[in-house]
C-alpha cells in the first residue's frame, strides 16, 4: 500500500510522488500512516519549491529585456501606489 501525490503543471506535465505505507493486507496503524503522510508532504514541498524556482527563473529571463527598457515606467507606477484609495460609502 502507498500514498500518491500527482502534480499537474500548467504546461501539461505531470509529476507523481509516492510513499510506501507498509506491506499490509489493507489495514494500517495510524502512526505508520501519519509518518508516511509527513514524508510525502516533505517530498511534495521540495518538488513545489523546485517548480516555483524554475518558473521564477524562466519568468526573469523572459522579462529581463522588458524591465531594462522600462525602468522609468516602474518608478512612475510606484509613486501612484502611495496615493490613498477612495472609500466607498456603506449601504
Amino acid at each position: 500500500m502507498s500514498l500518491q501525490f500527482t502534480l499537474r503543471l500548467r504546461n501539461g506535465e505531470e509529476k507523481i510522488l509516492s510513499e510506501p505505507v507498509g506491506h499490509t493486507d489493507g489495514e494500517v496503524e495510524l502512526t505508520v500512516l501519519h509518518k508516511a503522510i509527513a514524508r510525502l508532504q516533505g517530498k511534495t514541498n521540495d518538488l513545489l519549491t523546485v517548480c516555483v524556482e524554475e518558473q521564477k527563473s524562466a519568468g526573469l529571463q523572459n522579462n529581463h529585456d522588458v524591465v531594462e527598457g522600462n525602468e522609468d515606467d516602474i518608478d512612475e507606477d510606484e509613486e501612484t501606489d502611495n496615493e490613498p484609495e477612495e472609500k466607498k460609502p456603506r449601504k
